[in-house]
């Protein structure tokens, strides 16, 4: 595009400049140089308007030579003052169209999330199955079997935040301006840049949390407990109490993401709920008096008869597959 010369140019802001020309002048102003060159004079145009309004003491010749110029100064102010108002006008809405163009930027780099609601996307692990999900921050999410989890598809600017139902081993990269949360049931975990475990299946009467490192928050119930490295927080759904120990080998939460099973002093009922996740496959207690039985020992995951022979082994019960079933009952 060819540049009108400051003639034409300054003709157009003073109102004064014929058709052809001001329509030159404004498509040129609306490209990347003439947005620069407005940028550049906007304080020398101002200047000019101003000098436009300023009536000097010269002698008048004559009365009629008075009302021409009176009648000039009049339209030359009107002419001011409107351009006065097209910059006061321009000054606002060329920062907004400015900023609205890199917000724009910004959305379209963040998956359009800035100005509407992200697309959710749900991540489950199926029964017998662990996934590992990376996302772009860096942090690393660990989903158990049978774990469900929900995550905007790109994070908004000022937070992190993903809903969890099961359990799940986080690695959250630091990012002190947006915050990562974790729902569960009602409940919120806080959490700056840490390590965690939560289990938090929809059958449990309990929500589990393991902190490993860093410094977490729990919310639940209009309450905030703030926890530290090597404590495990126990929230009980059913009558809103919460519990936290501190833990000697906090990692043995964490042991399942490298596929080891550990029971210490678990009841049969316990244990057979996470062999059903594991192995995805049923189990039928006949004598219900047996699922308080406390079982202690730590594995890696074997072949569920192997596994079977070894529990077999260290107890009374006897475990037998009828039709994909395991039926429990005493030896």
């Amino acid at each position: 595009m060819v540049r009108p010369d400051e003639k034409q140019i300054w003709s157009f802001l003073e109102g004064i400049a014929p058709e052809e020309v001001a329509e030159e002048v404004v498509e040129w102003l609306s490209s990347e140089e003439g947005r620069v060159w407005l940028s550049v004079n906007s304080s020398r145009m101002f200047t000019r308007i101003e000098k436009e309004n300023e009536c000097g003491g010269r002698d008048i010749p004559s009365g009629a030579m008075l009302d021409r110029i009176h009648a000039g100064i009049r339209r030359r102010r009107r002419r001011a003052r409107r351009h006065v108002a097209l910059w006061r006008v321009a000054a606002v809405l060329v920062p907004v169209a400015f900023l609205g163009l890199i917000w724009a930027e910004v959305a379209s780099r963040l998956g359009g999330s800035v100005f509407s609601k992200p697309e959710t996307v749900s991540e489950m692990a199926r029964p017998g199955e662990r996934k590992v999900l990376v996302f772009q921050d860096g942090t690393k999410v660990h989903i158990n079997a049978g774990a469900v989890m929900e995550y905007p598809r790109s994070w908004r600017l000022d937070r992190r935040e993903v809903s969890l139902e099961g359990e799940a081993y986080f690695e959250v990269a630091a990012n002190r301006k947006r915050p990562f949360t974790v729902n569960v049931f009602g409940a919120k975990i806080k959490v700056l840049g840490t390590t965690f475990n939560v289990k938090a299946y929809p059958e449990d009467s309990t929500i589990s949390i393991a902190l490993i490192g860093g410094s977490i928050s729990f919310e639940a119930d209009g309450q905030e407990y703030l926890m530290s490295p090597s404590q495990l927080l126990t929230y009980d759904r059913t009558d809103k109490s919460v519990r936290v120990v501190n833990l000697d080998h906090p990692d043995s939460c964490t042991l399942w993401k490298e596929n080891i099973m550990d029971f210490r002093n678990d009841s049969l009922s316990d244990v057979v709920e996470v062999l059903g996740r594991w192995y995805d496959v049923e189990f039928d207690v006949t004598d219900r008096s047996l699922l308080s039985r406390k079982f202690t020992f730590r594995t890696v995951q074997l072949p569920l008869r192997s596994l079977l022979d070894e529990m077999e082994y260290i107890s009374d019960l006897r475990f037998d597959i009828e039709d994909g079933v395991v039926i429990v009952s005493r030896k």
